[in-house]
Order: structure tokens, then sequence, then C-alpha cells
């Protein structure tokens, strides 16, 4: 009896010695993850404070999980799906490492960063993303995040500095206060300009007629600089031209005169 209760001990020694012998299957969880910009693969290259959640429409991102466990695990295997729309996609590669320290968290014993992927992602907007993981040593973990793809920063076209120029200058040429205007002829407004470098230029000629109303003749923006109308009654005219450059300078010329009956002059028969 004693022998036979020996041997009924001894093996159920060496049944709990061998119970203890087999790896306990852990649990797992994605806990949190991080978005990072290739190139680099450390501290620095985040588009924010880890972890973080927001990309660029064109970054090519390498994506890490924060995975916690409660047992020892290996052959480790953790990818990523995604609403959004992306190209260049890379799973992980097989970890067969033994991950068993770290730093301990509730409710897991362990919790190590892994590498989950990469990718391009294309199209601005807010996105699901869906982090996976199988490993030895512990059952599948699977959780989804909200993901923001900001759009390209659009470019902010620098202020234009105007150049520095001079002031163009303008004159009249004709007519002149002397000369006049014939009623029901075409008069030719002539103008010298002197242009300092600041092209385009605009001429502009208004006519100020006898009954009080302003004609603005049609501008022009290059030589020759001349502009014509024709006057319809008699009285004073005011004309005034104006040039001016791109950056608004401008200089104004102005000349008053008058409108009459013209009587033509007699032909000179020639002597024979």
């Amino acid at each position: 009896m004693r022998r036979r209760f020996g041997s009924v001990a001894v093996l159920l020694l060496v049944g709990g010695l061998a119970t203890a012998g087999v790896a306990r299957a852990g649990t797992m969880q994605v806990r949190d993850f991080d978005a990072r910009v290739l190139p680099g693969s450390g501290p620095g290259f985040e588009r924010a404070p880890w972890p973080s959640h927001r990309i660029t429409v064109g970054d090519h991102i390498q994506f890490i999980a924060l995975v916690c466990h409660d047992a020892p695990i290996h052959n480790v295997r953790i990818s990523f799906t995604t609403t959004a729309p992306i190209t260049g996609y890379q799973p992980a590669a097989l970890n067969s490492g033994l991950f068993t320290v770290g730093s301990p968290t509730e409710p897991c014993g362990f919790t190590h960063t892994m590498w989950a992927g990469t990718a391009t992602f294309t199209t601005a907007g807010r996105y699901a993303i869906t982090f996976s993981i199988v490993a030895e040593g512990a059952g599948p973990a699977s959780r989804t995040f909200e993901l923001d793809v900001d759009d390209l920063p659009r470019a902010v076209a620098p202020p234009l500095v105007a150049a520095t120029c001079l002031r163009p200058t303008i004159r009249i040429t004709s007519p002149t206060a002397v000369t006049g205007l014939c009623l029901d002829r075409l008069v030719h407004v002539n103008a010298q300009v002197t242009l300092r470098g600041c092209a385009p230029y605009t001429l502009t000629v208004s006519v100020r007629k006898p009954d009080g109303t302003t004609q603005v003749l049609p501008a022009r923006t290059a030589a020759p600089w001349s502009v014509t109308f024709t006057p319809t009654e008699a009285g004073s005219y005011t004309i005034s031209a104006e040039i001016k450059d791109r950056n608004g300078a401008s200089s104004v010329a102005t000349v008053n005169t008058a409108a009459r009956r013209c009587v033509p002059l007699p032909l000179v028969q020639p002597k024979h």
C-alpha cells in the first residue's frame, strides 16, 4: 500500500511539473498607434507628439502599434487595414523575437511598440484604421481607431513687392490753347510721355465739354500715345491726359482750349 501510495504521489508530482512547463495562453491588446513620416524611424519624425493620429496627403507613413500582453509572446505578426484610399501598402515582417519584458501596465503585464506596416494616403478625410495582431503565446487581438488625413497645405504666393520706379511724366503736345479746335473735325490728342521702367503703362484721356459732361476716350497701353475725338458744339473744352504705371504712380497733363466753326481757306487759283 505504501508503494502504491508513493507511486501515485510521484505521478502527481511529475504531472504537476509537466503542467507547469506548458506555456500559458495569454491575452493581447492594441492600446494605441503612432503615425510617423518616412524617412526616419526615431523620435522627431512624427507630425505631432507621440502618439500622432494625424497625417497629410502624400506622406509615406510608417505605423507603430502599442501592444500589451500578459504572457510571453513570439512569432508576432501585426498588420492594418483602413477605409482610406492608399497606395504602396507594405505589411510588417514577421517578428520571431521573444517579447517578455516591458513597462507593466493594466490590465496587461508587458507593453511594446511594434512596426505595423507602411502606406501612402492619397485623399484627405477622417477614416477608420484597424490594427490586428497574432502571436504564439497569446490569443489574437484587433482594435479600430480614427485617423485624420489632412489636405496638402495650399501654397501661399508671396506678396508682390512693388518695384521702386520713378513716376512717369506726360505733357500734351497738341492741341494747344492757341490752336484751338474746329467743330465737326477730327482732333488728334497727342501726348509726349517719359516712362521709368514700370511697364505696363496706360494712357487715359478725358474731354470735358461745354455742356459740363465728360467723355472718356479709349485707353492706350503702347505708343503711339495718341487718341482722337470730334467736337460737336462750340465753347470751352478741357482735355486731360493721365499716364499710369503698374504700381499706380501717375502724372496728369491738362489743356484748356475752345472749339469754333472754322472757315475753309479759299482756294488760290494758279496764275497763268
